[in-house]
């Protein structure tokens, strides 16, 4: 998998939910810093959290963990993101 990719994918859902990185990390338990390097494609996130990553942005597992490497997704546009849970 991609970690930029990941990244970006993971930053783009993030700002969708109007979400600041101190918010979207203190709903995860984890440092802002942490989700910075995600974001930067420095790291990933452990995969304990891809269910609670999920959950918060609203997006399935699936496409947090595997599709994001594969599609991007424009960044000015949050009607293009995939599968929201209903």
């Amino acid at each position: 998998m991609d970690q930029i990719k990941i990244g970006k994918f993971i930053s783009r859902c993030r700002k969708s939910k109007k979400m600041t990185q101190e918010e979207f990390a203190e709903n995860l338990g984890v440092n802002s810093r942490t989700v910075s390097r995600w974001e930067n494609g420095q790291n990933m996130p452990d995969i304990s959290l891809l269910p609670k990553i999920s959950e918060i942005l609203e997006v399935s597992i699936f496409f947090t963990s595997m599709e994001a490497a594969e599609t991007s997704y424009p960044s000015d546009s949050s009607s293009n993101l995939p599968l929201k849970l209903r």
